[in-house]
Protein backbone atom coordinates (compact mmCIF):
# COMPACT_ATOMS: atom_id res chain seq x y z
CA UNK A 1 0.00 0.00 0.00
CA UNK A 2 1.08 3.58 -0.55
CA UNK A 3 1.45 6.00 2.34
CA UNK A 4 -1.74 7.75 1.25
CA UNK A 5 -3.63 4.46 1.11
CA UNK A 6 -2.34 3.47 4.57
CA UNK A 7 -3.42 6.84 6.03
CA UNK A 8 -6.86 6.43 4.49
CA UNK A 9 -7.16 2.86 5.83
CA UNK A 10 -6.25 3.92 9.39
CA UNK A 11 -8.73 6.82 9.25
CA UNK A 12 -11.46 4.54 7.89
CA UNK A 13 -10.82 2.01 10.68
CA UNK A 14 -11.42 4.70 13.31
CA UNK A 15 -14.55 6.23 11.76
CA UNK A 16 -17.05 3.51 12.81
CA UNK A 17 -16.20 4.01 16.50
CA UNK A 18 -18.85 6.06 18.29
CA UNK A 19 -17.64 9.59 19.13
CA UNK A 20 -14.54 9.24 16.89
CA UNK A 21 -13.98 10.91 13.53
CA UNK A 22 -11.01 9.53 11.62
CA UNK A 23 -9.01 11.82 9.32
CA UNK A 24 -6.05 11.03 7.08
CA UNK A 25 -4.55 14.43 7.98
CA UNK A 26 -4.93 16.84 10.90
CA UNK A 27 -8.19 18.76 10.58
CA UNK A 28 -8.06 22.57 10.70
CA UNK A 29 -10.48 22.73 13.65
CA UNK A 30 -10.00 20.17 16.39
CA UNK A 31 -12.81 18.69 18.46
CA UNK A 32 -12.99 15.96 21.06
CA UNK A 33 -12.99 12.64 19.22
CA UNK A 34 -11.02 13.85 16.22
CA UNK A 35 -8.27 11.39 15.28
CA UNK A 36 -5.70 11.81 12.53
CA UNK A 37 -2.80 9.82 11.15
CA UNK A 38 0.84 10.84 10.65
CA UNK A 39 3.59 8.81 9.00
CA UNK A 40 6.63 8.55 11.29
CA UNK A 41 9.19 6.86 9.02
CA UNK A 42 10.52 3.53 7.76
CA UNK A 43 12.94 1.12 9.41
CA UNK A 44 14.67 -1.76 7.59
CA UNK A 45 12.94 -5.01 8.54
CA UNK A 46 14.82 -7.93 7.05
CA UNK A 47 15.91 -8.54 3.48
CA UNK A 48 16.90 -5.50 1.40
CA UNK A 49 13.85 -3.52 0.34
CA UNK A 50 11.73 -4.72 3.29
CA UNK A 51 10.60 -2.05 5.69
CA UNK A 52 8.57 -1.52 8.84
CA UNK A 53 6.44 1.63 8.59
CA UNK A 54 5.94 3.66 11.74
CA UNK A 55 2.76 5.66 12.23
CA UNK A 56 1.29 7.98 14.86
CA UNK A 57 -2.41 8.43 15.46
CA UNK A 58 -3.34 11.51 17.48
CA UNK A 59 -6.73 11.65 19.20
CA UNK A 60 -8.26 14.66 20.96
CA UNK A 61 -9.64 13.30 24.24
CA UNK A 62 -10.86 16.33 26.18
CA UNK A 63 -10.45 19.87 27.41
CA UNK A 64 -9.68 18.89 31.00
CA UNK A 65 -7.57 16.05 32.37
CA UNK A 66 -10.71 14.53 33.90
CA UNK A 67 -12.60 14.66 30.59
CA UNK A 68 -9.61 13.15 28.80
CA UNK A 69 -9.44 10.23 31.23
CA UNK A 70 -13.17 9.55 30.95
CA UNK A 71 -12.90 9.60 27.16
CA UNK A 72 -9.99 7.14 27.19
CA UNK A 73 -11.75 4.90 29.72
CA UNK A 74 -14.55 4.31 27.22
CA UNK A 75 -12.72 4.58 23.87
CA UNK A 76 -9.07 3.51 24.14
CA UNK A 77 -9.63 -0.23 23.79
CA UNK A 78 -12.00 0.30 20.84
CA UNK A 79 -9.41 2.53 19.13
CA UNK A 80 -6.49 0.17 19.65
CA UNK A 81 -8.56 -2.86 18.60
CA UNK A 82 -9.59 -1.12 15.36
CA UNK A 83 -6.00 -0.13 14.58
CA UNK A 84 -4.63 -3.55 15.56
CA UNK A 85 -6.46 -5.02 12.58
CA UNK A 86 -4.12 -3.00 10.30
CA UNK A 87 -0.87 -2.65 12.23
CA UNK A 88 0.85 -3.45 15.52
CA UNK A 89 -0.09 -1.02 18.29
CA UNK A 90 3.18 -0.56 20.16
CA UNK A 91 2.43 2.35 22.46
CA UNK A 92 -0.02 4.90 23.78
CA UNK A 93 1.03 8.13 25.48
CA UNK A 94 -0.75 11.26 26.70
CA UNK A 95 -0.13 14.48 24.75
CA UNK A 96 -1.31 18.07 25.06
CA UNK A 97 -2.24 20.10 22.00
CA UNK A 98 -1.94 23.89 22.16
CA UNK A 99 -4.86 25.18 20.11
CA UNK A 100 -4.77 28.87 19.08
CA UNK A 101 -7.65 30.88 20.58
CA UNK A 102 -8.75 27.81 22.57
CA UNK A 103 -5.90 26.75 24.85
CA UNK A 104 -4.78 23.27 25.76
CA UNK A 105 -6.72 20.21 24.65
CA UNK A 106 -5.64 16.85 25.98
CA UNK A 107 -5.10 13.85 23.77
CA UNK A 108 -3.44 10.52 23.21
CA UNK A 109 -0.78 9.56 20.71
CA UNK A 110 -0.89 5.96 19.55
CA UNK A 111 2.23 4.45 17.97
CA UNK A 112 1.82 1.82 15.26
CA UNK A 113 4.16 -0.32 13.18
CA UNK A 114 3.18 -1.94 9.93
CA UNK A 115 5.09 -4.29 7.66
CA UNK A 116 5.53 -3.24 4.07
Amino acid sequence: MSLAADRAAFAAALDPIADITGYDDQPALLNVGDAWVRWAGWTPAGPPGTYLSSWLVDVITGGTPSDAMKFLDTHLELITDALDDLAYVTGVAPVDFQIPNVGVMHGAEITLHKEG
